[in-house]
């Protein structure tokens, strides 16, 4: 009997293990005659098997809500979640926590809670519970389609409309309503599912929908931070939502509505052209032209959205915008056309296409020794393979133009010694050109990326010699506005500008706070370890710790090198420089920053125990 039971369910598995475990699980505690009366009715396939345990729910109804959210969730939800979700109340006898578990396990194998989160036990089961296997009688409420996804739509907009329609923090509104951060980051998955099954006229009347919607503002500003973007979010338009969201049957209907929102631009200067473009939506770049989007708008960078789809790489999008006439020579505001953007991507791709429809390179540099660049006449790939090569040199040239400026604002700034007036006036300006800016910063942001160490230091040295200054003069109200400026640019920048802004800043301020420290300026001391404790508060919040932490190992590697030369001097101020920004950070009360900078010291120290160097003077 043993081995007729192995034989059967060698069979009925058709190589599917789940299956056994599904069957195997029913054969527990039954006897030989059971045992074979269940073997030979059990379908073979997962599809059967799920079919059977359905058919065994008692309270099928019941299940439905649960089973919904458990299938179509973008993300396996946490019980509290399902909870929420689903509506669930406390009765007279039993916890709502209780109610939900002992509805799923009425669903024997085909769920499964791990922790605190509920999942289907297997790929399978999602795909099982939207095809027409559902469809037999007894457990067709269990079908899943389209509808369905409306309906999840529907109670996450709900969610979002109670909560962003008070006053209180994204903290407070997510404590009080624990669905609140999946319906935020998720309702839009559920819209695109079920746009082809909405009745517009009902749907986009909710208060979610209208034209000045607070609640709408307040969810994109969650939204665009939970997608990690960064930065100021964009002032979106309805349908400037639609082409970033890529909902085609949206955008159509807002059109044929207000056919002027086509050219409207947010507070970064973009048109929903440029978003679709960036966000590698085709059927909405299509939509956008047929009805007369201007295809060569540019942002407050100047970049249209050829730029865009180029440094995105979106292949298709960028051959429809060449196709429909996209220049191929607009300049950025750094004077990069789309093929000088290809060749700083290093995108073999994206030159040939460029090429293909006739981009001109005579305003590139020329290789050592070359007269001048391949003709169109010449292979293809010849001309990408050269175009490739001129990435240094295009970057060199870029790296002049932009420390040149830094030159000038700096100069600017010495004038602000003698007229006040000049500080207040280029903090403006730094302000403008990094606020609401699309990686407005491309040459740090390559020194960054690169690992160009001296070219950074050498920034970081233009930057350095004013803040000594400042220092020498111990004017603490221009420190503190001067250190502050950045923390203000840090909220709000792009991400790779971001990024590219913490190793600067870091290898500014910490020479900035060195020199408080041997000027013995406590007060200049303590201002720049404040700021410092909030660009590293900052920089986690905005994951770019990575990033602060490169100007830090540079501060290290330089008290590294007085160490080795015994420096007496400079490895007490540098110690005065670690201890203090640590000191603003217990200060600040922030759990990851503390933690940071305490394995920072601590490992720093422990690299000299039992070394030559342990006994000497700077360990004080």
């Amino acid at each position: 009997m043993v081995a007729q039971a192995r034989e059967a369910l060698l069979a009925g598995a058709d190589g599917t293990f789940l299956w056994v475990g599904f069957v195997a699980n029913e054969l527990q505690g039954r006897n030989w005659n059971q045992i074979n009366e269940i073997l030979h009715c059990v379908p073979k396939g997962l599809g059967g098997v799920y079919q059977r345990l359905l058919q065994q729910i008692d309270d099928k109804e019941a299940l439905v809500p649960i089973l919904q959210w458990v299938v179509l969730a973008a993300r396996p939800l946490t019980v509290n979640e399902l909870i929420v979700a689903t509506g669930i109340k406390t009765s007279s006898t039993f916890s709502t926590t209780k109610i939900i578990k002992d509805r799923l396990r009425s669903c024997g194998l085909l769920v499964r809670i791990e922790g605190d989160v509920v999942n289907l036990v297997h790929e399978s089961a999602k795909e099982f519970f939207q095809r027409d296997q559902v469809n037999i009688k007894g457990i067709t409420m269990f079908r899943m389609s389209q509808d369905t996804h409306r309906t999840l739509m529907r109670t996450c907009l709900a969610h979002l409309e109670h909560c962003y329609g008070t006053r209180a923090t994204t903290n407070q509104r997510s404590d009080h309503d624990s669905l609140l951060s999946y319906a935020s980051q998720y309702w839009p998955v559920h819209f695109h599912h079920a746009v082809d099954v909405m009745n517009t006229q009902l749907e986009f009347s909710r208060p979610f929908f209208q034209a000045d919607s607070i609640i709408r503002e307040e969810w994109w500003k969650l939204y665009w931070e939970q997608e990690k973007n960064g930065g100021n979010p964009p002032s979106f338009m309805l349908l400037h939502l639609a082409a970033y969201l890529g909902n085609v049957t949206w955008a159509k209907m807002l059109i044929n509505q207000h056919a002027r929102l086509i050219s409207r631009k947010d507070n970064y200067g973009r048109t929903p052209l440029s978003w679709a473009a960036n966000r590698g939506h085709r059927d909405i770049v299509e939509l956008l032209l047929d009805h007369g989007a201007r295809i060569n708008a540019k942002d407050r960078a100047r970049l249209t959205a050829l730029h865009i789809a180029v440094t995105g790489q979106h292949k298709d999008i960028v051959g429809v915008l060449l196709d429909r006439g996209a220049h191929l020579e607009c300049k950025s505001e750094h004077g990069d056309t789309p093929l000088i953007r290809a060749i700083q991507a290093n995108s073999t791709e994206m030159i040939q296409i460029l090429l293909e429809h006739g981009a001109r390179v005579d305003e590139l540099p020329t290789p050592p020794g070359v007269a001048s660049l391949r003709a169109p006449t010449d292979p293809l790939e010849y001309r990408v393979k050269e175009l490739l090569a001129l990435q240094e040199q295009l970057f060199l040239a870029r790296y002049k133009q932009a420390s040149r400026k830094v030159d000038m604002v700096m100069k600017t700034m010495d004038l602000s010694f003698r007229f006040p007036i000049i500080l207040r006036l280029v903090t403006l300006y730094l302000k403008f050109i990094s606020f609401d800016r699309w990686e407005h910063m491309p040459v740090l942001q390559e020194l960054v990326k690169e690992n160009r160490t001296d070219e950074l230091r050498q920034w970081a040295k233009r930057y350095r010699a004013f803040f000594t200054n400042l220092v020498v003069a111990r004017n603490p109200t221009r420190l503190t506005a001067m250190t502050e400026l950045p923390t203000q640019i840090f909220r709000v920048v792009a991400p790779g500008d971001l990024q590219a802004l913490l190793v600067i800043a870091v290898l500014t301020g910490s020479e900035t706070k060195l020199a408080a420290v041997r000027h013995g300026w406590r007060e200049g001391d303590a201002i720049t370890a404040r700021a410092f404790s909030k660009w590293t508060a900052i920089a986690y919040s905005r994951d770019a710790e990575e990033f602060l932490h490169y100007g830090v190992r540079e501060f290290l590697n330089d008290f590294d090198a007085c160490v080795q030369s015994s420096n007496r001097e400079d490895n007490v101020a540098r110690t005065v420089v670690l201890f203090t920004s640590h000191f603003a950070m217990l200060e600040n009360k922030d759990s990851r920053p503390i933690e940071y900078f305490s394995r920072v010291i601590a490992e720093f120290y422990q690299g000299y125990i039992g070394s030559s160097h342990e006994r000497k003077p700077r360990l004080l």
